[in-house]
């Protein structure tokens, strides 16, 4: 079940993978969630105009 979830995440470029022998390292992706942060938080500030005047 884990592995589903991280599978997930590594799709979404949420965490990177890297593969040694059988096993698989797994490792947070800091700037991709930075950059998602970032979008957010520019499409929230977009909106702030309609509904906070």
């Amino acid at each position: 079940m884990i592995s589903r979830h991280l599978q997930v995440l590594h799709d979404a470029h949420i965490v990177k993978a890297t593969k040694v022998g059988r096993q698989v390292f797994y490792e947070v992706n800091g700037g991709a969630i930075v950059e998602r942060l970032e979008g957010l938080l520019q499409r929230t500030k977009g909106l702030v105009s309609l509904c906070c005047p």
